[in-house]
């Protein structure tokens, strides 16, 4: 914004310039006059120190400094420039202010005459310029370090200009760092999210637990690098969470009512907090659901190894289940035969005949075993002579058709050469009849010379 104060008659009035969309203070008086030499300079500067007080009046944080230290060296300048009745134009940076069509409109900033084609600034930003025309953006918190002095613009006017005292960029470390984090924290969210969503769909099970195995066999552990680097992780977004909950908690405590910028930083911080907040819970569940799958992963595996085990075990009690069986059977019977120690001297007799019969028995069984044992050695020696037969057959039934190969990639040899042989014999025939035609035609020039020659002679 300008202000721009004219010489007209005994007073100097002001010319004060803002942004088209804002109405006008004043109205425009007409082109200073040199002619005239009576000036009430205590009058001008009086008017030019209220017009300046109201301005700054309108900013969010007056300056005090100026009070203290530019004051005097204002009224210096600006009583020089009544002196020789040169324009005073006074250049504010765009501060987010108070204006008559602009009130309680949320984050809205005045922007200057000179800067109208330029974009609007974010809500945190203000403009000033320097006396060559460059725009520099300040940050509200930023306003500490800007020093006020009066420049010479343009050789023929004085301008009060803001200019940086530090070279710096405006967003000092921590606010390039706390950004750097958000935008981590955002990304983090999404990715968790994407995770989240896979594991959700219907199918592809086995591809993920394959993940999951390949992921806890080779990386994961409880004293491994990725088991470090995800406490880091859960560490940092605790952290960023707690601190963004208490920025929220600062704001809402407050007593007194928030101006626009403040609940822009509100709103701004609650984003922060339901983005880390997020961040943090989809962590916790990805970190729940991993280690519950390689839990289940294990389970499988041992509930395999148990089956199997089980299994053999089975097997191996039905054994010996059947065995005790026949055991049993054959002491009942042997318990029927032999019968009481009380029984009669017959019944002895008859038992004593039974035993005899069965040990007969036993030696014929015996006999048996012995002959089908050797019948089974002479059955298995002659299938191995039938498989050494067997397979010195197969070995020379393999050379006679290693042979017939070899047999019939001479015959496609000898076919070949047939075949050339036929086409150099057609090529052959082919050559003498066309000597044929060639010798008659020697000796049709050979008469057609020697008629030349008797004509000649």
């Amino acid at each position: 914004m300008h202000s721009t104060i004219f010489p007209r008659g005994q007073h100097w009035f002001f010319q004060h310039k803002m942004a088209p969309n804002i109405q006008q203070q004043h109205v425009i008086p007409t082109a200073p006059q040199p002619q005239i030499l009576k000036i009430d300079a205590s009058f001008v500067w009086t008017s030019f120190l209220a017009e300046f007080q109201r301005i700054q009046s309108r900013l969010p944080h007056p300056l005090d400094r100026f009070d203290d230290t530019g004051k005097a060296l204002l009224q210096q300048r600006v009583l020089s420039l009544i002196e020789r009745q040169l324009p005073i134009t006074l250049v504010l940076p765009a501060f987010p202010c108070k204006s008559p069509n602009r009130v309680d409109k949320f984050g809205v900033h005045l922007i200057p005459s000179k800067t109208e084609s330029r974009p609007k600034t974010p809500w945190h930003c203000c403009i000033c310029e320097d006396r060559n025309g460059t725009v520099h953006q300040l940050e509200l918190r930023d306003v500490d370090l800007v020093r006020y002095e009066l420049q010479y613009k343009r050789g023929r006017s004085w301008g009060f200009n803001a200019r940086q005292t530090t070279k710096d960029p405006p967003h000092d470390a921590y606010g390039r760092t706390k950004m750097l984090l958000n935008y981590l924290m955002f990304w983090l969210m999404c990715t968790e999210a994407a995770i989240c969503l896979l594991i959700s769909l219907p199918f592809g099970k086995g591809m993920m637990l394959s993940v999951i195995n390949f992921l806890s066999s080779r990386v994961g552990g409880k004293d491994s690098v990725a088991a470090t680097v995800a406490n880091i992780v859960l560490a940092l977004v605790t952290l960023l969470f707690l601190s963004d909950v208490q920025t929220v908690y600062k704001y809402h405590s407050s007593d007194t009512i928030l101006s626009d910028g403040l609940r822009i930083r509100l709103l701004t911080a609650q984003r922060d907090m339901y983005i880390s907040g997020f961040s943090l819970f989809l962590f916790l569940l990805l970190r729940l659901v991993f280690l519950s799958m390689e839990s289940n992963i294990k389970l499988e595996k041992s509930l395999g190894a148990m089956k199997k085990q089980a299994e053999g075990a089975s097997t191996g009690y039905k054994a010996l289940f059947e065995e005790n069986e026949t055991i049993k059977k054959q002491l009942e019977k042997v318990q029927k035969l032999l019968g009481d120690s009380t029984d009669g001297d017959d019944k002895k007799g008859e038992k004593v005949d039974v035993l005899a019969k069965l040990l007969e028995e036993n030696a014929q069984l015996e006999t048996k075993l012995e002959s089908t044992t050797k019948e089974l050695k002479s059955a298995e020696a002659k299938v191995e002579a039938v498989k050494k037969q067997a397979e010195g057959q197969s070995s020379a039934f393999m050379k006679l058709m290693d042979d017939k190969a070899a047999l019939d990639k001479q015959t496609e040899l000898v076919q070949v050469q047939k075949d050339k042989i036929e086409t150099l014999e057609q090529e052959v025939k082919e050559l003498k009849k066309e000597r044929d035609a060639l010798k008659a035609q020697v000796q049709d020039y050979d008469f057609m010379f020697a008629d030349a020659k008797k004509k000649a002679l």
